[in-house]
């Protein structure tokens, strides 16, 4: 995926160009699941501190750790919520372990 997070400050949520600039005809769903993504992350993160979770792993206190498309962070638990899928440039994943 080419999906990315940097925070240059804190809840700041930057999308990779590749997506953000992709003439993909799945492109705006691919931005706004990114996001979505990004700020669960971001939220769980926030409100989950490491220690806190009941011995999940930071980041992934709702994930899903058998996810078949690997991310098994919360962000991507909200972006399948959403969209039925995580979604790129061209389309949804295919729900397949990588």
């Amino acid at each position: 995926m080419s999906t990315e997070l940097r925070l240059s400050h804190p809840s700041t949520v930057y999308i990779a160009n590749g997506t953000f600039h992709s003439t993909g005809t799945n492109t705006l769903n691919a931005i706004f699941g990114t996001f979505a993504h990004e700020l669960g992350n971001i939220l769980d993160e926030r409100l989950n501190p490491p220690g806190t979770s009941g011995g999940q792993p930071y980041g992934r206190t709702y994930g899903n750790p058998h996810e078949p498309q690997g991310d098994t962070d919360t962000g991507a638990q909200i972006e399948i919520c959403i969209f039925g899928a995580l979604q790129g440039p061209h389309g949804p994943y295919p729900n397949v372990a990588h």
